[in-house]
Protein backbone atom coordinates (compact mmCIF):
# COMPACT_ATOMS: atom_id res chain seq x y z
CA UNK A 1 0.00 0.00 0.00
CA UNK A 2 3.04 2.31 0.84
CA UNK A 3 4.60 1.39 -1.91
CA UNK A 4 1.57 2.74 -4.49
CA UNK A 5 0.88 5.46 -2.77
CA UNK A 6 4.38 6.52 -3.16
CA UNK A 7 4.73 5.97 -6.79
CA UNK A 8 1.29 7.46 -6.96
CA UNK A 9 2.84 10.99 -5.32
CA UNK A 10 5.96 10.53 -7.47
CA UNK A 11 4.02 10.04 -10.55
CA UNK A 12 1.40 13.37 -9.45
CA UNK A 13 5.27 15.25 -8.80
CA UNK A 14 5.99 14.64 -12.13
CA UNK A 15 3.40 15.38 -14.13
CA UNK A 16 2.71 18.81 -11.81
CA UNK A 17 6.48 19.37 -12.64
CA UNK A 18 6.50 18.83 -16.29
CA UNK A 19 3.74 21.02 -17.11
CA UNK A 20 6.05 23.77 -16.11
CA UNK A 21 8.90 23.17 -17.90
CA UNK A 22 9.89 23.78 -21.58
CA UNK A 23 10.42 20.60 -24.28
CA UNK A 24 14.11 20.12 -23.66
CA UNK A 25 14.13 20.91 -19.87
CA UNK A 26 10.59 18.50 -19.75
CA UNK A 27 12.78 15.45 -21.69
CA UNK A 28 15.63 16.12 -19.13
CA UNK A 29 13.11 16.18 -15.81
CA UNK A 30 11.54 12.83 -17.14
CA UNK A 31 14.95 11.35 -17.31
CA UNK A 32 16.05 12.56 -14.19
CA UNK A 33 12.97 11.22 -12.47
CA UNK A 34 13.22 7.80 -14.28
CA UNK A 35 16.90 7.31 -12.95
CA UNK A 36 15.27 8.68 -9.49
CA UNK A 37 12.35 6.04 -9.67
CA UNK A 38 15.24 3.32 -10.68
CA UNK A 39 17.38 4.27 -7.40
CA UNK A 40 14.68 3.51 -4.92
CA UNK A 41 14.48 -0.10 -5.32
CA UNK A 42 11.27 0.39 -8.17
CA UNK A 43 11.10 -2.04 -10.62
CA UNK A 44 11.97 -1.30 -13.95
CA UNK A 45 8.35 -1.78 -16.04
CA UNK A 46 7.21 0.84 -13.54
CA UNK A 47 9.42 3.48 -13.93
CA UNK A 48 9.12 2.77 -17.50
CA UNK A 49 5.28 3.50 -17.30
CA UNK A 50 5.91 6.16 -15.64
CA UNK A 51 8.83 7.60 -18.02
CA UNK A 52 6.10 7.38 -21.00
CA UNK A 53 3.49 8.98 -19.07
CA UNK A 54 6.10 12.17 -18.10
CA UNK A 55 6.62 12.02 -21.59
CA UNK A 56 3.30 12.53 -23.23
CA UNK A 57 2.78 15.53 -20.78
CA UNK A 58 6.47 17.34 -22.32
CA UNK A 59 5.56 19.81 -24.90
CA UNK A 60 6.23 19.02 -28.87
Amino acid sequence: MYKKAAIFMFAAAAALSASFASANDCQEMCNEDLQYCLDNGTKPPICARILRQCLARCPL
